[in-house]
């Protein structure tokens, strides 16, 4: 690699390959080991293209190539987050000593056409007395499946011979609806 962030690699005789990458996880950066490892991908996807007759791209072009995928993959995901790109720091309270709470949420499961459900019950002091997950087939909505998830806790509050539970979610849509319907029911 012709890149002056790889001299460190030819200051040494190799034996091998696993010598080289021995030589760069231990004296590179993260960034350099990424670099280094698709440029690695980059040849053997040259390579393949070949092979099966397929458009590829100049042997000479690889280094930028590898560079700017690397740069783009590390700028999405390995930044770092200013103070005020944080979200708010969410902290569970605990609830009162006579009761459980129990939380859910849901989750929609890419490439499964399916919605993840779970709940976690938990006492006073924090301590986690159940939990589930459960996969569900297609829903048409976010909502959905929030309402999906809030009625499965509850259904497993009851499994559970739990009566005096708080029940909290992330969506606000369905706990106000929640909320709505308790209010008519004490009414």
């Amino acid at each position: 690699m012709s890149d002056p962030g790889f001299l460190f690699l030819t200051q040494k005789k190799y034996r091998s390959f696993l010598e080289v990458l021995e030589s760069l996880f231990s004296a590179g950066s993260s960034f350099q080991c990424a670099q280094f490892a698709m440029t690695a991908w980059c040849l053997w996807e040259r390579r393949n293209r070949l092979r099966l007759h397929q458009r590829t791209w100049q042997l000479h072009e690889i280094g930028a190539r590898a560079l700017k995928l690397v740069q783009e993959f590390w700028d999405v995901h390995c930044k770092e987050t200013s103070s005020n790109d944080r979200p708010p720091r969410v902290r569970w309270t605990p609830p009162p000593d006579t009761c459980y709470k129990l939380n859910f949420d849901a989750a929609l499961l890419d490439g499964f056409n399916q919605v993840g459900l779970g709940a976690v019950c938990r006492d006073s002091q924090g301590h986690v007395l159940a939990a589930l997950s459960q996969r569900v087939g297609p829903v048409k909505s976010v909502e959905m499946a929030e309402a999906l998830a809030a009625k499965r806790a509850v259904v497993f509050a009851r499994e559970l011979s739990f009566f005096e539970v708080l029940i909290e979610g992330d969506c606000l849509r369905i706990v106000q609806a929640l909320q709505a319907s308790n209010r008519l029911r004490k009414s």
